[in-house]
């Protein structure tokens, strides 16, 4: 069972960090693609995305964490 959690606990890491990576490279884009409005909504709504999945992200990480404490204890 302590397996499962670690399992789990790499892999939102993991996700976690590409998502992170993700929001660093569209800022680096915005200023290029900003040109036109379309092509900002559009920007913007990722980024918007990428933000909130980030935070889902950490709160499942913390979550997972929290109940592996509490099963391993």
């Amino acid at each position: 069972m302590q397996s499962f959690f670690y399992i789990i606990e790499i892999i939102l890491s993991l996700v976690g960090i590409g998502v992170i990576l993700m929001q660093q490279h569209s800022e680096e884009g915005s200023s290029f693609l900003a040109s036109s409005t379309q092509t900002f909504k559009l920007q913007t709504t990722r980024d918007k995305v990428l933000f909130i999945l980030t935070l889902v992200i950490i709160f499942m990480f913390i979550g997972v964490l929290i109940l592996h404490k509490r099963v391993v204890s």
